[in-house]
């Protein structure tokens, strides 16, 4: 196999890698709870809701979305002002400007959702 073969495979290898890693991570986690609770009802013990919230994962703070919806959309403008300077406007002969291009939707569109999520969490509560 040649190199412009195995650098794209290695690519998409390491991406299914860290999403296998974080999924199983997250199945240990959830197993090892739900043997803490087995191992305490099994031994007579009575669970009282503070226990069982003690248990589960913590929600996230609401100023959490807001602040990196504002970082990732910063980010995303800044690549932009990038795709622009380097671009020339018209992406050049070379293309320098579309990969600056293409980072400025991607992380911008997930910031615009970042921020979207923090105003809904807030709508949600009032």
């Amino acid at each position: 196999m040649g190199v412009e073969i195995l650098v794209p495979l290695g690519a998409f290898a390491m991406i299914v890698a860290i999403v296998l890693t974080a999924v199983w991570g997250g199945v240990q986690s959830k197993r090892e709870i739900n043997e803490t609770l087995r191992r305490a009802i099994d031994s007579g013990q009575q669970l009282s809701p503070e226990a069982l919230s003690a248990l589960q994962k913590p929600e996230r703070p609401a100023s959490q979305d807001l602040r990196s919806g504002v970082i990732l959309t910063a980010l995303g403008l800044g690549f932009g002002l990038c795709a622009a300077v380097f671009g020339n406007g018209d992406f050049g002969e070379d293309g320098a400007g579309r990969g600056f291009a293409i980072a400025a939707i991607i992380v911008g569109a997930i910031g615009i959702g970042q921020l979207l999520a923090a105003w809904l969490r807030r709508e949600r509560k009032s």
